[in-house]
């Protein structure tokens, strides 16, 4: 009598047959807007369509607004790996190597904007400051997070990487983004 042997995958196991081993990226970072914001299209369409269908045929175009809201919550995003940083929007693409990029500027809580080398200016869809942390970590070891920088080296109203983003809950003694430097002491 033959005897049936069940052989699972690589990174498959448990009583169903798999785990999120195999599935799971840590390697990289994906950044982008979070699936329940497809609601806002889907509400753009239901408000648009009395005016689309009130009278000339012009008005149908009124339609294009939720299609292009559809189409950029679906693109719109970051993917950063050990090797790159990659943006995608409505305008296209764009890719930048760890060893061309100079800087990162926030304004506030606003999407990050990548400075490169060459001064060249690409905003980041979904990365905010608080991602620092996970973008250090896939990065390999090229990004250096920083808990304090000068005040002469930073422009005005934009902070560079290491710079913690002020609020309101962290303590006055600015111990809150110590941890993210590696060469800061621990507190005792």
């Amino acid at each position: 009598m033959d005897t049936l042997v069940r052989v699972s995958p690589p990174g498959c196991s448990g009583a169903r047959g798999w785990d999120h081993l195999g599935v799971s990226r840590s390697d990289r970072a994906v950044f982008r807007l979070p699936a329940v914001s497809l609601v806002i299209p889907f509400l753009l369409f239901i408000c648009v369509t009395p005016l689309a269908t009130a009278g000339a045929r012009f008005w149908l175009a009124l339609y294009v607004l939720p299609l292009l809201g559809l189409i950029y919550i679906l693109c719109a995003r970051t993917v950063a790996d050990a090797s790159l940083i990659r943006t995608t929007g409505l305008t296209g693409g764009h890719r930048i190597l760890w060893a061309d990029l100079d800087r990162f500027e926030f304004q506030g809580a606003r999407w990050a904007v990548a400075v490169t080398t060459e001064e060249r200016r690409i905003r980041l869809p979904m990365v905010r400051p608080r991602d620092l942390p996970q973008l250090a970590a896939v990065s390999g070891g090229r990004l250096f997070l920083r808990a304090k920088a000068s005040a002469s080296t930073q422009p005005t109203g934009e902070q560079p990487v290491g710079v913690p983003v002020p609020d309101s809950r962290e303590p006055a003694d600015g111990g809150a983004g110590d941890h993210l430097n590696p060469e800061s002491p621990t507190k005792t």
